[in-house]
């Protein structure tokens, strides 16, 4: 007999959510950030002075796009746990056992339906698990509370279809060979089989998600799953079903105490994995979340120093014990991204064009990963030269991680681009040209949340909303301004694309985030920049008529 544990893989398919679905998260008590309330959209715009939350909120969102790679055990609350993962635990241990000590029951396969109570339509985050996002066990960060919800609301409700059958010579009733089935697990991730075919008034109801094979450490228990859900994304169907070997069988017949308890925790173990990395990837339309930091700069020159004296250890996501990863995960996740260029082909032609763009006009020159030197080099336009990033000039090092990603397919159309500060080091006619590129990812179905304190950046992209509404309108003029400008098709944005928001100070020193006004012949609302440019226009009319008195 073969006893294995599986690794929890699954083959996850989200595109049956409408796009119209909006991912929501709501913030209390975050670092500095008092309340915000966030729309997440294809263009989300995070304005404000410094020190008032920005990267918090953004750490938090990646987090939470990113919670399968952090293999937390700590993301949802201690309320949620106990009062729905495990508490229905109990009862399907129940159940299980129920079936096995009844001689009735026990000569064929049973089944039985569980509703998980209020289902997934709304879930709150543990703060443990923020701070693990951060890497910093911080006392400001146990009061916030992260909600995440979808509008319109989706999993609201959740059926566990719990079914057992003992297997007796190794074999199953539907003739399968158990042993069979575990060597097929060994040889791959995922074992796709159906276990309940779908009737064909319940294929037209429903769309398969996932399908997964599993051991467990319990021996001799294989677990297989199907999820399904209803086309209105409402009420999905979990088909969780036990195949329990002879030896066990028998071992739980006599309700062996130990057994038992582990057979408990395996469920509520393996509850808490699928509610969290498939239930959640449902929520977040099966996103994940690609950061690029303000630091890009700097890291991003020392990435291949640190990697070839094994610093990866120390950065890794899996953190021994008494070597704590000095940075939070989100940078530590930018640093592997660019650690894996080197094996990512170049080839990704869905940004073809758009990379094409950036390096043209803004970087001007191809930025590359020479696989002789083991390094990210730089051509400049019309020439061969080969120049590393540590001479480059600041211009190429901070466009360097984007152009990259797209190119080697880091960035995918499941994306959402955290970008902080894009602008740093880049003249008011390189951060145009960059937003115009934002623009076009945008337009390509990639999600971008940009973190700026620019107002060149935010007045280009004000004039790709009002070019969307030229269009609209007049045609003919939306073309001749085109061509005048040299602005491509894909350059116009829809105003209905983007949510902005402002994070400003109480007077208690706390952050409140506000929602901007976005309309479609002004685009975004310039209050974040209207009172430093005041003040500074009324500081220079007051030099001035000083001066204009002064005897020279």
């Amino acid at each position: 007999m073969i006893f294995m544990s599986g690794a929890n893989s699954l083959n996850i398919n989200i595109g049956h959510i409408n796009e119209n679905n909006q991912l929501q998260i709501t913030v209390e008590n975050l670092g500095p950030v008092k309340k915000a309330n966030i729309k997440l959209s294809p263009l989300t715009i995070f304005f404000g002075k410094n020190n008032t939350g920005k990267t918090y909120l953004s750490y938090a969102i990646w987090g939470i796009l990113n919670s399968s790679e952090l293999q937390s055990q700590k993301l949802f609350t201690e309320s949620f746990y106990n009062h729905k993962i495990a508490s229905i635990s109990k009862e399907i241990t129940k159940f299980v056992i129920d079936y096995i000590t009844n001689e009735e029951l026990s000569q064929k396969a049973t089944k039985k339906i569980f509703p998980l109570d209020g289902g997934m339509s709304k879930i709150t985050i543990n703060y443990k698990f923020i701070q693990k996002i951060f890497n910093h066990k911080t006392s400001s960060l146990t009061k916030s509370k992260v909600s995440i919800t979808i509008d319109p609301p989706i999993l609201e409700n959740i059926e566990l279809l719990i079914s057992v059958q003992a297997s007796k010579h190794g074999r199953l009733d539907d003739g399968r060979d158990l042993t069979d089935i575990i060597l097929n697990t060994l040889l791959r991730d995922i074992v796709g089989f159906t276990i309940i075919p779908l009737s064909r008034e319940e294929e037209k109801q429903y769309s398969l998600i996932s399908e997964n094979v599993d051991m467990w450490l319990v021996g001799g228990i294989i677990v297989s799953s199907k999820s399904i859900l209803d086309k209105k994304g409402k009420k999905l169907n979990y088909q969780l079903r036990f195949y329990i070997d002879q030896e066990i069988f028998n071992k739980l017949k006599k309700r062996d105490k130990k057994l038992l308890e582990t057979l408990q925790k395996k469920i509520s173990k393996y509850l808490y994995w699928y509610l969290m990395n498939v239930g959640l990837s449902y929520l977040i339309q099966g996103k994940e979340g690609i950061f690029i930091p303000a630091s890009k700069s700097g890291l991003g020159l020392i990435r291949k120093d640190l990697y070839a004296k094994g610093v990866e250890a120390l950065l890794s996501f899996e953190t021994k014990k008494g070597r704590t990863p000095k940075l939070p995960y989100p940078l530590i996740h930018y640093l592997q991204n660019l650690a894996i260029i080197s094996t990512n082909k170049e080839g990704n032609t869905t940004f073809k064009k758009l990379v094409e763009f950036l390096e043209n006009d803004l970087s001007q020159g191809i930025i590359y990963y020479d696989e002789q030197r083991e390094d990210i080099l730089y051509r400049p336009k019309g020439t061969k030269l080969k120049i590393p990033m540590y001479v480059a000039s600041s211009l190429v090092v901070e466009t360097m991680p984007l152009i990259t990603f797209l190119k080697y397919g880091i960035i995918d159309k499941n994306s959402v681009v955290i970008l902080e500060e894009p602008e740093s080091h880049l003249h008011p006619e390189a951060q145009k040209l960059l937003a115009r590129g934002l623009v076009k990812l945008v337009n390509r179905g990639v999600y971008v949340i940009l973190v700026t304190h620019s107002p060149y950046i935010i007045q280009q992209i004000n004039n790709n909303i009002r070019l969307f509404y030229l269009k609209q309108i007049n045609k003919q003029k939306y073309k001749e301004f085109s061509k005048k400008y040299g602005w491509d098709n894909d350059e116009a944005l829809d105003p209905q694309k983007i949510s902005a928001y402002l994070f400003d100070k109480d007077d208690h020193n706390k952050t409140i985030v506000r929602t901007l006004t976005i309309t479609p012949e002004e685009g975004i609302s310039y209050e974040a920049f209207y009172e430093p440019l005041y003040r500074l226009r009324q500081e220079t009319q007051e030099l001035r008529a000083l001066l204009e008195g002064v005897d020279k």
